[in-house]
């Protein structure tokens, strides 16, 4: 694959850490959490000979309940560090996602709690997971700490991945934010679906 991506001039920018009930580094049974470090630090080890510039990585799976959530956050902020150094070791950029739902890192402040503890920690900015503020708000909050984007398109309920245009977000105000906050990093669409409406077939009248 890196010798492919070498020869048509492709520099593979990120790659994203799998996630699961068996891979959150959130979790608070110790052996759990560190099986799940494991896993991920062989991921990286794997992905090392594409040389990718970034690596994204769940802060947690779900679901999470709120008499858990500071705990799982706790764990979560403990377990990055040495992720971070294996990645820097490999000359990769660790990125933790902002996600939906119960999921931690759900919003701007969750995000800024874990990077005020984790110092060198940059954030991949997923626009159709926020949904307790706009995705402007969020980058607006958390500025060039953002390195990273997955793009698509929602309604603002629930994630949807949809291709942008076809949901909410105001894309021009967006892109001024992201401007504003000095991002330099391409666009990675993580984004399903058409914009066009399938045509309703008519048939002809039987003559």
């Amino acid at each position: 694959m890196k010798d492919l991506a070498d020869d048509n001039g492709i520099n593979i920018w990120s790659i994203h850490i799998p996630y699961g009930m068996d891979i959150d580094i959130s979790v608070l049974d110790d052996e759990a959490r560190k099986k799940a470090i494991e896993e991920i630090s062989v991921m990286i080890k794997t992905v090392r000979p594409l040389q990718p510039e970034k690596l994204v990585l769940h802060p947690s799976f779900e679901p999470i309940p709120d008499e858990e959530r500071a705990e799982r956050l706790e764990a979560c902020i403990e377990s990055l560090p040495g992720l971070m150094e294996l990645a820097s070791k490999y000359d990769m950029g660790l990125t933790i996602e902002c996600l939906p739902r119960t999921c931690l890192g759900n919003t701007s402040q969750e995000i800024l709690e874990i990077l005020h503890q984790v110092p060198g920690l940059k954030v991949c900015c997923d626009v159709n997971h926020l949904l307790q503020e706009t995705p402007v708000e969020f980058i607006r909050a958390v500025g060039s700490a953002i390195e990273t984007l997955h793009i698509s398109d929602y309604d603002g309920i629930d994630e949807r991945h949809w291709l942008p245009g076809k949901g909410i977000i105001e894309w021009d105000t967006l892109i001024e934010s992201l401007e504003d906050a000095g991002y330099k990093g391409p666009w990675m669409f993580e984004s399903k679906g058409s914009l066009v409406e399938k045509a309703t077939t008519i048939s002809p009248p039987q003559l």
